[in-house]
């Protein structure tokens, strides 16, 4: 397995508005090589042919009031839904700008309600169908009519699809889950602008980092999610279980990650915005190993270690309004240093060696010269 600390960092900064703004690093991260990755939303607009559009279809359902749109009344928008491959398109018409705006799940196309992701590429391939399926109602202005009655796609049309909405997906295989779920909701964000919420739901355990506009982060028990009967169970089992983090990229961060027509939507993009939003997530976080509190103090003198133990065993009890500010700072500091938890049962505490990578999907061993 490739050491992490040889990968290229991907951070992305912006001095004015780090959240919103900032351009792609010209270095990007290698692409992980199985198929644990992928595209699990679209949402995208294109121009429509304005002599050939049917505007006045039975399909649609004006905005606002739900009912069919009559032949020689105006209407700014309609929508309706049109069945495809397992999932439907939701499809939006703008009679003002003569747009049509569609938003749809790929992997569902595909797949339906699975673990499984497209890629970049497949879900190019899927957008195309798509735009075949409702053609009949939004006929694309890059198709032309060819005076024998067959229809010709421009081969840059990809340039002429806007995208407005795209989530990168992760699929993590996490071991020890129930600690992996302790740990990762103590952690903060690195953007005090987004709202960090839990999610326990009827869906299972989840967590998300969201922000009015530009989009979200979420990570949440994929197996829970797809209703499996035995989720519940895998959160204790030796072989794990499956979690997924997944982004979603709307406005400034579309800018942020390249993602401006289906023609950007590349594995290189995809990979640079999961590492990037997962890195401002801090979810990659270490385990500590339970039961090895003795073998992580070792190195500290006599004195040193009983002031560890008194002050996690203290404050496990509730107990620690005795200390002194001083005292408190010390120890405190001592323990952060050691990466011990203060509150948790002194069994469970030990050092850190293991985490979880986002380039593997799987909780990897820290090595000795890591800097993690």
């Amino acid at each position: 397995m490739e050491n992490p600390q040889n990968r290229v960092s991907v951070a992305a900064n912006n001095a004015t508005n780090p959240l919103l703004t900032g351009g792609i690093t010209e270095q990007k991260s290698p692409v992980p090589k199985d198929s644990e990755k992928g595209i699990d939303y679209l949402a995208f607009s294109y121009s429509v042919n304005t002599d050939l559009v049917d505007g006045y279809s039975s399909l649609w359902k004006v905005k606002g009031t739900g009912l069919a749109p009559y032949p020689g009344e105006p209407y700014n928008e309609v929508y309706t839904n049109v069945p495809f491959m397992k999932t439907s398109l939701n499809v939006n018409f703008n009679a003002r700008n003569y747009k049509t705006y569609v938003r749809f799940n790929p992997s569902t196309a595909k797949y339906g309600k699975s673990r499984k992701l497209v890629t970049p590429s497949e879900s190019q391939e899927i957008v195309a169908k798509a735009i075949d399926a409702i053609s009949f109602l939004v006929p694309p202005e890059f198709d032309v009519v060819q005076e024998n009655g067959t229809i010709t796609r421009a081969h840059n049309w990809k340039k002429h699809v806007k995208l407005q909405r795209v989530d990168c997906a992760r699929n993590l295989q996490i071991h020890d889950p129930l600690l992996f779920m302790r740990e990762v909701e103590a952690q903060i964000p690195k953007r005090k602008r987004e709202t960090f919420t839990h999610r326990p739901g009827k869906k299972g355990w989840g967590l998300v980092n969201k922000t009015k506009e530009v989009g979200r982060d979420q990570l949440y028990h994929k197996d829970a999610e797809l209703g499996l009967d035995w989720a519940n169970e895998l959160l204790t089992s030796q072989e794990g279980s499956c979690f997924r983090f997944e982004t979603q990229l709307r406005k400034d961060r579309l800018e942020q990650f390249g993602f401006h027509t289906l023609a950007d939507l590349t594995e290189e993009n995809m990979w640079n915005a999961i590492e990037v939003r997962w890195d401002a997530c801090r979810w990659g976080i270490t385990f500590p190993e339970p039961g090895m509190l003795k073998e992580t103090l070792a190195h500290l003198s006599f004195n040193d270690q009983c002031n560890v133990v008194e002050y996690l065993a203290i404050h496990s009890l509730g107990m620690e309004s005795g200390y002194t500010e001083s005292r408190r700072r010390r120890v405190g500091k001592l323990v952060q240093d050691l990466g011990l938890r203060v509150g948790d049962p002194i069994e469970t505490q030990g050092k850190g060696t293991r985490y979880v990578d986002i380039f593997t999907g799987r909780v990897e061993n820290v090595s000795q010269n890591s800097t993690l």
